[in-house]
């Protein structure tokens, strides 16, 4: 194999790879958008809000400040006891 096919391949792959990145970082914009829009929207706390997602509130803010990421045990951590508490309020 040739220095600019070996090239050709190595461009492409970090094409993709960019692609990839940019991607990822769009998603976790728009969860931490949705996380802190549910936060706003259900009126908890840091305190609250970090209870059920199993952290403590000073890594909500942390995340809600761009310094950290929603981990997706964390994600389903908070869907999970939003769901089961919603089947315990009477409709």
């Amino acid at each position: 194999m040739n220095t600019e096919s070996i090239l050709t391949k190595i461009r492409q792959a970090k094409s993709k790879m960019d692609e990839a990145n940019a991607a990822n970082e769009e998603a976790i914009l728009t969860i931490r958008e949705a996380m802190i829009e549910a936060r706003t929207d259900l009126d908890l706390s840091a305190e609250r809000f970090a209870k059920l997602c199993d952290i403590t509130p000073q890594y909500v803010f942390r995340i809600e400040a761009g310094k950290a990421h929603w981990s997706e045990d964390c994600l389903n951590t908070f869907m999970h006891n939003l769901e089961t508490a919603s089947m315990k309020q009477p409709e």
